[in-house]
């Protein structure tokens, strides 16, 4: 009985999703009906495929049942490569940073709106780039896969969508090989597969969270295995796309062998100069704008947020920062479990920091297919309810967001993450505070 309801369930998923994506893709609805269709399919269909994997837990499924799932998530992200609409104005600045480099000009030389740049414009994105007055934030191997795209589709975003759909393939193929080597069924890519935040967010039109999530995979595996040189090389190649893979820095030099992390150091360090040093005629401007990002970007924050409006300047962001790293190593003493050290480090910078895009939480989803907790994968599909500003912002040019949002969302998190302390399940569960690297299904019943 239990697997007919999961199927039952699986397939209303493919329904809302199908649908969502099919209406989405072909912008049918005016824009607010557009983004309001996007929540929707997100929500729904996101509860359905969690509902579905929570009781298909004792269910052995075929491989022609998996390959069906991963069809129609290629096929989802496909449809929404078809619309001409945006749900985040990101991928302008990715279209722009990619045409500069593929002109042979350094990308953090110059902002968007200086004259010297004055003839690289006319593609239609142009005239979408957000705060066009500051240079790139994005470190180097995002400029890299920025130009690529654009070479691809000069002048329209396939080629970054493509490129990003790559990068997803490649990271269900890394996340079944380690299900299967934890022998698990590898129905738990499911839960990235089918994402729907990764699928909406991802696609309408590019986020560039999504091309690190390959490389999170190969970290957290390689570093599961002790292997310090692909190790290294993966989290540099993630902070080459996002610094924000620092966080995950702690817990995988601990589960390096002591006598491997001079060479795991060393790879790090020399890819990440390495990528820099094309761009060294940048001087000062190298850094200026992540610089300038992380003193004043602030949104959807939780506690973090409650810090900044509290204390004045930057002492509430100092205060967050302080809170996110006392968190991270604290969690290397609660649990001795390595991919539960990577998820709690993801949660302290969920709980602490100001800003909190919903595609933040594309980075949590890789260890979340080997460690589920439903605290984390309810945040991943409710999320999508901050996009509700977004045909305000569209009206009114004002970022103003509402506090019923911010209830709902954190209401959930917060009350399904006290649920778990007082159950000791999920993140708190009894087993994952001693265990090492235990079978998964030690703890959550799963298969």
């Amino acid at each position: 009985m239990t697997g007919r309801i999961s199927v039952v369930l699986l397939i209303l998923s493919f329904v809302v999703l199908g649908s969502g994506a099919v209406s989405t893709g072909f912008d049918i609805l005016d824009f607010h009906q557009w983004v309001w269709g996007i929540i929707g399919s997100v929500i729904i269909g996101g509860v359905l495929v969690l509902a579905s994997w929570y009781s298909s837990t004792e269910i052995r499924y075929k491989q022609v049942q998996l390959l069906i799932i991963l069809t129609i998530g290629v096929l989802l992200r496909v449809l929404l490569m078809n619309s001409q609409r945006e749900l985040s104005d990101d991928a302008a600045r990715y279209h722009w940073d990619g045409k500069v480099l593929a002109s042979g000009v350094n990308p953090y030389q110059y902002p968007p709106d200086d004259s010297r740049l004055h003839g690289l414009r006319g593609d239609p994105p142009d005239s979408r780039i957000n705060h066009p007055w500051v240079r790139t934030v994005y470190p180097p191997l995002a400029e890299m896969i920025f130009s690529i795209g654009y070479l691809l589709t000069p002048g329209r975003y396939t080629g970054i969508q493509i490129v990003a759909l790559i990068a997803e393939i490649a990271t269900w193929l890394i996340l079944g090989a380690a299900l299967h080597g934890e022998r698990i069924s590898r129905m738990r890519l499911l839960l990235i597969v089918l994402s729907p935040l990764i699928i909406f967010e991802g696609y309408l039109p590019n986020h560039v969270d999504i091309y690190a999530l390959p490389f999170v995979a190969w970290m957290m595996v390689a570093g599961g295995r002790g292997k310090a040189m692909s190790a290294g090389a993966a989290l540099a190649l993630a902070v080459l796309i996002k610094p924000l893979a620092l966080i995950f820095l702690p817990a995988l030099v601990l589960e390096i062998d002591q006598r491997q992390r001079v060479r795991f150091f060393a790879i790090f360090f020399v890819l990440v100069i390495g990528a820099y040093l094309p761009f060294i005629s940048a001087g000062r401007h190298l850094f200026s704008s992540l610089f300038l990002m992380a003193e004043k970007w602030s949104n959807n924050g939780s506690i973090g947020a409650l810090l900044e409006s509290t204390f004045p300047g930057l002492l509430g962001r100092g205060a967050a920062g302080v809170l996110i790293l006392g968190s991270i190593f604290f969690s290397l003493r609660y649990t001795r479990d390595y991919y539960l050290r990577l998820l709690l480090a993801a949660t302290a910078f969920i709980v602490f920091t100001p800003n909190l895009f919903p595609w933040y939480l594309f980075w949590i989803y890789p260890i979340l297919v080997l460690r589920p907790d439903p605290a984390l994968l309810l945040l991943g599909t409710f999320v999508i309810l901050t996009e509700e500003i977004v045909p305000r912002y569209r009206e009114t040019g004002a970022w103003e967001p509402r506090l019923w949002v911010s209830l709902v969302l954190y209401g959930i998190f917060y009350g399904v993450l006290l649920f778990e302390v007082i159950t000791r399940r999920g993140l708190f569960a009894r087993g994952y505070a001693t265990a090492k690297k235990a079978h998964i299904s030690t703890y959550d019943g799963t298969k």
